[in-house]
């Protein structure tokens, strides 16, 4: 479970990284962060109406936030922007866990290069 001072909850926070431009993306996900002033790591989930229902949506939001809290502790000072693509619900769990854990990798690799 992530916990609430490591979530993104407003539009304004979700715009702002956004805005930021940094950028990484694979067939399932698009994954937008930006260096943030304090020492966790903040996330943010978002999920298109054309992926399902709201139990589809909410099932997947779960999914990723379980695949990101095993990963979330690399991450300090770093705020994330998780947008599902349409192709997650084509893959497995485990691809998905793959795919995710490929993508922060490369985060991590950047982020690491800014300091």
């Amino acid at each position: 479970m992530i916990k609430k001072q490591n979530r993104v909850k407003k539009h304004e926070e979700f715009q702002k990284i956004i805005r930021s431009k940094n950028i990484e993306k694979n067939n399932a996900y698009i994954v937008y962060y930006q260096k943030n002033e304090i020492s966790t790591a903040r996330v943010g989930i978002s999920v298109s109406k054309k992926l399902g229902n709201a139990v589809v949506r909410n099932k997947t939001k779960r999914q990723v936030r379980h695949i990101v809290h095993n990963v979330l502790d690399k991450f300090r000072g770093a705020d994330l922007v998780i947008i599902v693509r349409a192709n997650y619900e084509k893959n497995n769990f485990s691809e998905n866990q793959h795919l995710m854990e490929d993508i922060l990798k490369k985060i991590r690799r950047k982020i690491d290069e800014q300091i």
